[in-house]
């Protein structure tokens, strides 16, 4: 008949079920904690890029006007006009856009009030963890140090007397903790695994927040464009299209001075057209249109799958609870953790 297992050994391997179970718990724990963070790092994105695309449309919109303002310009009207339909078809895409990104956000703000009441719970099984965790860990080493110290004799009455003070309340929490840990751990990965759905859904709505962030720092050259445009319009308006085809077609050695004014204003205009040409046709707002709207609907996807949060958040309480328990053990035992953990019991003592 095998003999019986040592006081120090009993704390020992009760120590060691409670941390394991507490580490077991984490896991899950810190996914959910880690899912809350990465959605309110992002939850107001999908808002500032849209402030972002509703004034990038409203300067193109701008542009768009000047450009229909030079179609009936002689030499630059064709290029107006193909400008103006350009950015007419750019300005229908960045108003869906908006609209797009204004569903996300209503969603997003959905997901966010109904996570976050999982929030305060995590955040207060996170400071029950903290409060225990690291006396059981320690304890288990010493324990464990002790057993080896003592491995093929008899352990001291002084260390038994300490091991028996320390096992016998901190003992009865090792079944309840191991059941509610199960409970959680199921609770908390449904929770996490909806907070990752809803969490990849936004970062894929938003994996576009750079490129805007690039159109709109660029928007100055834009407005100086509009203003050049402008201003040119404003000086051949004054001519008059008859005037201005008639010193065309007289050149610059019979029109002379306006004929050179006409053409400059006339030739600051293209050079506004062909600035701007490159940058119509480096905007891909389609295909980001495209891909907001594939991320709105797994985003509404994700939120009609929403678990309900209150199993997560009993499962967190009843372990929060045993924390606080083990933790209120652990504090009426500071002077035997002192004396096991300081040397204070005499190592190799029969004492």
């Amino acid at each position: 008949m095998a003999a019986p297992a040592s006081p120090l050994s009993e704390l020992n391997r009760d120590l060691g079920d409670l941390y394991n179970d507490i580490d077991y718990f984490s896991t899950p724990l810190k996914d959910v904690h880690d899912a809350l963070n990465a959605l309110e790092r992002i939850e107001k994105t999908p808002n500032r890029m849209k402030d972002k695309v509703k004034e990038v449309h409203s300067v193109l919109s701008n542009l768009q006007k000047a450009c229909k303002a030079a179609t009936w310009l002689p030499e630059v009207g064709e290029e107006a006009k193909f400008a103006a339909e350009t950015l007419g078809s750019i300005n229908t895409v960045l108003g869906e856009v908006q609209t797009v990104l204004g569903d996300i956000q209503k969603d997003v703000d959905k997901a966010t009030e109904a996570f976050f009441e999982l929030k305060k719970p995590v955040d207060a099984s996170w400071a029950a963890i903290a409060n225990v965790e690291g006396f059981l860990e320690r304890a288990e080493t010493v324990t464990a140090d002790l057993l080896k110290h003592y491995e093929g004799c008899e352990t001291p009455a002084s260390v038994n007397r300490c091991a028996v003070a320390l096992d016998q309340p901190l003992a009865p929490f090792v079944r309840p903790l191991n059941d509610a840990k199960d409970q959680a751990q199921n609770a908390l990965n449904a929770a996490e695994r909806a907070g990752e759905a809803v969490v990849n859904a936004l970062t894929k709505a938003v994996d576009f927040s750079d490129f805007i962030e690039k159109v709109y720092a660029g928007l100055k050259p834009i407005r100086d464009a509009i203003h050049a445009i402008s201003s040119a319009l404003a000086q051949l308006a004054h001519y008059g299209e008859a005037t201005i085809k008639s010193f065309l077609a007289l050149g610059e050695k019979l029109g002379g001075k306006t004929y050179r004014k006409i053409k400059g204003f006339l030739d600051q205009i293209d050079r506004e057209f062909h600035k701007l040409k490159k940058k119509f046709t480096d905007w891909a707002f389609k295909p980001i249109r495209d891909a907001m709207k594939k991320a709105r609907d797994m985003l509404q996807d994700a939120l009609g799958k929403l678990p309900d949060f209150d199993p997560a958040k009993a499962a967190m309480a009843a372990v929060q609870a045993l924390l606080a328990q083990i933790e209120q053990a652990i504090n009426g035992l500071a002077s035997t953790c002192a004396d096991l953990f300081s040397g204070k019991t005499p190592i190799g003592s029969a004492a």
